[in-house]
């Protein structure tokens, strides 16, 4: 299968990028900034937002499906600058779609749990969104671009993706506590009224791939089984990777002066269980998969 890959040079992209072209499809990577430096993978410069650079990049790639992870996805960002929030995850959305209908590929959007507010004891795929940040506003109307596509469409809604990151990335949080507990030996303050969860890096490209190979369409949630602040998390972190788990200490989000607020919504992974039968690891397991890919760097 031939497939566009957008965002390829960020978190997520980057590993699908690389897994699919694991996996023998033959994969165009599209980036902004910084080249994924990926082998064997064609890759092309390009801004979404540009409706000239990506009408161009569709015709000449003409994939039998695009996965679209470019996005901002800095919450606090998307408040302070609202319009290129807007631009990147909501235009670049639509002229991805739009040019795809072209070409007559399917998408898959890479979606978040930030569409929802927090409110209730868990999510499903058919709850009402309601999102409480402009980070949530745009990623639900991206999704309604996506839904409304004349072509076969995927959403995947993910939430705190971890794993090890490249040079040019932001340290995903296992990352961020390890090189914390590394670099100091006081303690280290985790906010505890933050929940997710957490899905490793691997889970989310060999899921996106089975999804594209066996065609599914709809909306999925692809993250981990547990749900868990960030607290309880760092302190599985500092366990696995042998450090003084009472080093984590507990602090509160409020104190942090940030501009996005956060939802902490849970979300069922029932669909996806049922209808694929792909279970994601929990984070004691992806964790050790964290361990093993530090090892081997």
């Amino acid at each position: 299968m031939r497939v566009l890959v957008t965002g390829s040079a960020g978190f997520v992209g980057r590993r699908v990028t690389g897994y699919l072209t694991e996996q023998g499809h033959e994969v165009v990577a599209a980036y902004h900034r910084n080249d994924p430096a990926l082998n064997a993978v064609a890759t092309f410069q390009v801004d979404i937002t540009n409706e000239s650079e990506v009408q161009w990049l569709l015709m000449k790639v003409s994939p039998e499906a695009v996965v679209h992870a470019a996005a901002q996805v800095d919450a606090d960002q998307c408040e302070i600058d609202r319009d290129r929030a807007w631009d990147t995850n909501v235009v670049g959305t639509k002229n991805i779609v739009q040019y795809a209908e072209r070409v007559g590929s399917a998408v898959l959007l890479i979606s978040s749990s930030f569409v929802f507010s927090g409110g209730s004891d868990q999510y499903t795929e058919s709850d009402t969104r309601d999102p409480i940040n402009v980070y949530g506003e745009t990623k639900v109307a991206a999704e309604n671009v996506v839904e409304q596509a004349a072509v076969p469409s995927t959403v995947v809604r993910i939430d705190q993706p971890y794993g090890v990151s490249a040079d040019w990335q932001t340290p995903s949080m296992v990352e961020w506590v390890l090189d914390e507990l590394a670099s100091q030996s006081g303690e280290v303050e985790v906010f505890s009224d933050w929940s997710n969860n957490p899905i490793h890096i691997q889970d989310i490209a060999a899921c996106i791939c089975l999804l594209l190979e066996d065609e599914y369409q709809g909306m999925y949630h692809l993250v981990g089984p547990e749900h868990i602040s960030r607290y309880h998390w760092a302190r599985r972190i500092a366990a696995v990777f042998d450090y003084d788990v009472n080093r984590i200490q507990r602090a509160q989000s409020a104190d942090a002066d940030l501009e996005a607020e956060r939802p902490n919504a849970n979300l069922s992974i029932t669909k996806l269980v049922s209808q694929t039968g792909y279970v994601p690891n929990g984070t004691y397991e992806g964790l050790q998969h964290v361990l093993e890919e530090r090892v081997t760097e």
